[in-house]
């Protein structure tokens, strides 16, 4: 189960669990942090996962009393850094903020990993979804999902969307896959380009993280018509979800997640848990999180777990459907 704010009775039961856990641990000898501890990223600094990281990981320092030092392994599409939090000590003083993509694409799109994603890693917590939107350009004869549909079923092949990453493209491909239509993909180098040629006019529609094209859904340059997750975004409420708007099952945000090297200690594991969680439900890191668009979201290490099996699951289908051949 997912903690909020109504969900408060659920955490406090967490912390008389883990309370338990510690001290049987501190009885044999053990006490948690006592150094360092350091938090992969397998992203660049700036980026919205260090970000995360760090703000984490300031909280976190300050209640342990020890430092917290984000490690930067960019590269690869996130293989290195993944590659390097799975093959860490498994001493609960390496954890790994882990994206979707590097746990559950990155399987389906390279035939070979340095790294299971399923095996080699212990979760801790979720941390936040990133719900991303789909938006037409204001020269598309479209002001719902209904319409798009309706427009790209009379029109087939003649509309285009863009992507500026994998994830992005794969939104695109389990949409059509949902909704039956026939939409051309046009991969750019990133969301900056994508959206360039987006607001041009020179592409139809795009799939981009809501931060992005927020502004210009509210500038008028671009009409979001919904997002992409299950639940609408507290950036924007006012949006409506694909889903609810008659696409059903499409929940496809992106997401973060802390895990740990799998045989990390569960007494260890429940512990970064709670730390981890009582720093996300802070209002201070909460709104930090929701300026990048991610809802804040902690959970039980389980739902982790069950999560990334379910999301390797999900997207390998969704990869499949759309016919991408595994670098």
């Amino acid at each position: 189960m997912l903690h909020s704010r109504r969900g408060r009775p659920r955490l406090l039961a967490t912390l008389v669990s883990v309370a338990v856990l510690t001290s049987a641990y501190a009885q044999q000898g053990g006490t948690f942090p006592d150094r360092a501890v350091k938090i992969i990223v397998a992203f660049p600094v700036g980026s919205s996962p260090d970000i995360v990281a760090r703000a984490v990981g300031d909280e976190l320092s300050r209640s342990w009393g020890q430092p917290v030092i984000v490690d930067n392994r960019a590269g690869a599409g996130a293989i290195l850094g993944t590659k390097a939090a799975a093959s860490a000590a498994p001493d609960g003083y390496t954890v790994y903020l882990a994206t979707l993509g590097a746990l559950a694409l990155n399987p389906h799109l390279y035939q070979k990993l340095p790294y299971d994603s399923a095996r080699d890693f212990s979760g801790v917590t979720f941390v936040a979804e990133n719900p991303f939107a789909l938006a037409v350009h204001p020269g598309v004869k479209a002001t719902s999902i209904a319409d798009l549909i309706a427009l790209a079923k009379a029109n087939p092949g003649k509309l285009n969307y863009a992507s500026g990453a994998s994830f992005a493209q794969l939104l695109g491909e389990a949409f059509k896959h949902r909704t039956a239509t026939d939409m051309v993909h046009v991969p750019y180098k990133g969301i900056q380009p994508a959206i360039t040629e987006f607001l041009s006019g020179r592409v139809d529609i795009i799939f981009a993280d809501l931060p992005s094209i927020l502004p210009q859904h509210l500038s008028g340059k671009a009409r979001i018509l919904g997002i992409t997750g299950a639940r609408r975004s507290q950036i924007a409420p006012d949006l409506p979800t694909i889903a609810e708007q008659g696409v059903a099952g499409y929940d496809n945000p992106t997401w973060y997640a802390f895990v740990a090297p799998a045989a990390t200690p569960r007494a260890i594991i429940a512990k970064l848990n709670v730390d981890i969680a009582r720093t996300l439900d802070k209002d201070e890191i909460r709104q930090r999180l929701l300026r990048l668009g991610l809802d804040a979201r902690p959970s039980k290490p389980e739902y982790v777990d069950a999560h990334v099996r379910s999301e390797i699951e999900k997207w390998g289908r969704i990869v499949k459907d759309a016919g991408i051949a595994p670098q």
